[in-house]
């Protein structure tokens, strides 16, 4: 290896064999004397396959191991899983509609276990759009959990709202710049927390839950939330 020099007196740039590093010695071309300096230690770029794993220990091993990405995929059996359970949530809601019309109690008896059956795979469903790609997913038992978790709130949700529909009776416009705003902020936090989301995405993970269960709603008979 060479060092570069500049000498102070002609200007003249030229390499240095490292041996002479920290010797002084004339100039080949003006005779100043120039004091050669001490090598500096180099920078080694390594390789960016030698930390691809984590980084290594002295023995060579692998000190971290990186998160394996996994894509979601719907595959074909989980697709007519998904379909059939639509299917199923309608035909439940028109059952509501046409065979428990007359029948008060059986009526929300069957609302409200149509609304606990469903609202742990929409919870799922909803996270499995938007979760964040960079992250680890949820899965297994930890997702199930936390999607009953989550269904669960976001049913005591809809019991409250209809406990206060009932005492206020039609909700005005005014009304709703009041009673909304709590509801969604309360179900945006569950959602979030519930599945490590984004604040906006827990506000739409929420959205989609109220939108299909009003969806369902609106097929049994129930009516809708202005009315």
């Amino acid at each position: 290896m060479s060092i570069l020099i500049v000498c102070p007196g002609c200007k003249k740039s030229f390499n240095v064999d490292d041996k002479f590093a920290g010797k002084t010695g004339p100039c080949p071309k003006c005779k100043t004397k120039i004091t050669i300096p001490e090598k500096k230690a180099e920078v080694k770029v390594h390789a960016p396959d030698e930390f691809a794993g984590g980084g290594k220990g002295v023995t060579g091993k692998l000190l971290l191991k990186p998160i394996a990405r996994r894509e979601v995929q719907i595959k074909p059996v989980v697709a007519a899983v998904i379909g059939g359970g639509v299917v199923a949530a309608i035909l439940w809601a028109l059952v509501v509609r046409f065979v428990a019309a007359d029948a008060v109690s059986l009526r929300y008896l069957l609302i409200g276990v149509g609304l606990l059956l469903v609202s742990p795979p929409l919870a799922v469903a909803a996270y499995t759009f938007l979760r964040d790609d960079e992250l680890e997913a949820h899965r297994g038992t930890q997702l199930y959990i936390r999607a009953a978790v989550c269904a669960v709130i976001y049913m005591i949700l809809w019991a409250v709202f209809a406990y206060v529909k009932t005492r206020m009776g039609t909700i005005e416009l005014p009304f709703w710049m009041l009673v909304a705003p709590p509801f969604l902020g309360v179900g945006a936090a569950t959602g979030k927390f519930a599945f490590d989301l984004e604040t906006s995405n827990g506000f739409f993970h929420y959205a989609f839950y109220v939108i299909v269960t009003m969806i369902l709603g609106a097929i049994a008979g129930v009516g809708s939330v202005w009315q």
